[in-house]
């Protein structure tokens, strides 16, 4: 299972939850792909956002 996860951000606002799971490699990388370019470019420059694919070892960790 692969997840795509938010990074960067202001002080206060990590999470450490997955945006969005699924278990091909190529959606997750096309979902990221797709998600940071609704990002604007003082959300990328400043506050440093974007978002990554991670591959999921426990499925318990998203019940939590």
């Amino acid at each position: 299972m692969f997840g795509v996860y938010s990074k960067g951000g202001s002080i206060g606002s990590s999470n450490n939850s997955p945006v969005f799971v699924t278990d091909d490699k190529e959606q997750a990388k096309q979902k990221a792909k797709r998600l940071r370019s609704y990002l604007t470019a003082g959300e990328r420059k400043y506050y440093k956002m974007s978002y990554v694919v991670k591959e999921i070892k426990e499925v318990d960790n998203l019940t939590q």
